[in-house]
């Protein structure tokens, strides 16, 4: 019997009572992975070496939802919010270097397409200073528009999303080194975004946190895994790059 693909998860890093560091992984993730015939395998946030979580039997890495990216991890003096890591954004890096020197795909959920962009030189805009004329409270629905060159991968030309974030990539903020497959319809507020030349895509929603599974997700997994479309690249990262 063949072994499932095999993905590694990063976590959330969150503060015990006594002020201790813990690592957090909500359930979802891993519901909705094992159900996409994933085994989903988490990153500690403490770890000193990512790369010996590395294997030939690794499909790809997942950078998940949770804290907000630090300030200076984009070069800006905007004060942190108490959610925000550095500790997890470098090991995030880390991660996305390990993988593209690999040649294996990264796909960010939430926070983790912020952290993509943030790595490749772009930024994040608070939500709470932005007029983006869309509902962006926890849990409200809205609906994406997708660019033409993604609705053969995803199937849909615009569709149903949730939102859970107070940070956003938008038009002003997103990578020159990326570009935007999907956007909060009538807004600069990017929801999906991919490196033209390397696998790497991330979506702003979660779609581990569906009732059902959208069929659009459904493909952008398979593109993942399968490092189809805006995942056709993967020759890997030149030492630095990022």
């Amino acid at each position: 019997m063949m072994a499932r693909p095999r993905v590694l998860l990063s976590q959330r890093l969150v503060v015990g009572p006594y002020g201790d560091q813990r690592d957090a992984l909500e359930h979802s993730y891993v519901t909705y992975l094992e159900s996409q015939g994933l085994v989903p395998v988490p990153v500690s946030n403490a770890t000193r070496s990512v790369g010996d979580y590395f294997s030939d039997t690794l499909a790809g890495v997942v950078l998940t939802g949770g804290n907000d990216v630090h300030p200076r991890s984009y070069g800006s003096e905007r004060a942190p919010t108490a959610g925000a890591s550095e500790v997890r954004d470098r090991i995030e890096a880390a991660l996305i270097v390990a993988a593209l020197a690999r040649g294996l795909p990264v796909l960010g959920l939430c926070r983790g397409m912020q952290f993509l962009n943030v790595h490749f030189g772009g930024a994040v805009t608070d939500l709470r200073h932005h007029p983006f004329g869309v509902d962006h409270r926890p849990g409200v629905n809205h609906q994406v528009v997708v660019e033409a060159e993604a609705r053969d991968l995803l199937g849909v030309g615009r569709f149903e999303v949730n939102s859970y974030h107070d940070d956003a990539v938008t038009r002003g903020t997103l990578s020159p080194a990326l570009k935007a497959f999907a956007w909060a319809e009538g807004t600069d507020l990017v929801e999906g975004l991919f490196h033209p030349e390397l696998p790497v895509a991330g979506v702003q929603y979660h779609p581990e946190r569906r009732d059902t599974v959208h069929p659009a997700d459904t493909r952008l997994l398979e593109a993942f895994l399968h490092r189809r479309s805006f995942w056709r690249g993967g020759a890997g990262t030149k030492e630095g790059e990022g």
